[in-house]
């Protein structure tokens, strides 16, 4: 009797502690009700079997998204686009009571896809191609509008490939040549 009234205080003094992980806010569960507060890395104590502390990530993580866009003058843009965010630590009980873990699928690759969408619809291929730092601005500024309100902050935007259509491909290397062939038959009636 003794072993195993010791045993269950054995386990209800572990399921009182917590250690909430480097780069985590632990989400105080209470009956299944989220509890407005975000509690900080390290040990932290709890109501045994009656609460539970999730750990959500408040570091650096980065979002990959492959999508298809179009520019202002309908040309086909291929894209893949990496998005580097963190969840705000002030805000990870929230994040936690909206979409639990799942917020890369259920918010952001659609907000991501949209506003890429949404961004390069202002600029034509060749200001794509020209301007990509000014697209780049844009969209950053755009997904940090879009997403903040969640709780989530837009750190930076990358496009790591960024491809036209083959025959808009063509047309540009067409051109070049033939602005080239230009000079040259400059030069050389000069």
């Amino acid at each position: 009797v003794y072993i195993i009234v010791a045993l269950i205080l054995l386990v209800t003094a572990i399921d009182c502690i917590h250690s909430v992980p480097p780069g985590h806010r632990g989400v105080l569960v209470t009956f299944g009700a989220v509890k407005e507060v975000n509690l900080g890395e390290g040990l932290q104590l709890k109501l045994p079997y009656v609460q539970r502390i999730v750990d959500m990530k408040v570091m650096l993580e980065k979002e990959q998204v492959d999508e298809s866009a179009a520019s202002s003058d309908l040309q086909e843009i291929t894209t893949t686009l990496t998005v580097h965010f963190n969840i705000m630590p002030s805000s990870a009980w929230m994040v936690y009571q909206t979409m639990r873990q799942d917020y890369h699928d259920l918010l952001l690759r659609p907000v991501i896809q949209e506003d890429l969408k949404a961004t390069t619809a202002k600029f034509t291929a060749e200001e794509l191609v020209t301007t990509r730092a000014a697209l780049v601005q844009k969209l950053a500024e755009k997904l940090r509008e879009s997403l903040q309100p969640y709780g989530i902050y837009v750190q930076t935007v990358n496009f790591v490939d960024f491809q036209f259509s083959k025959a808009f491909s063509e047309a540009i290397e067409a051109k070049v040549t033939a602005e080239q062939d230009a000079l040259k038959a400059k030069n050389i009636l000069v």
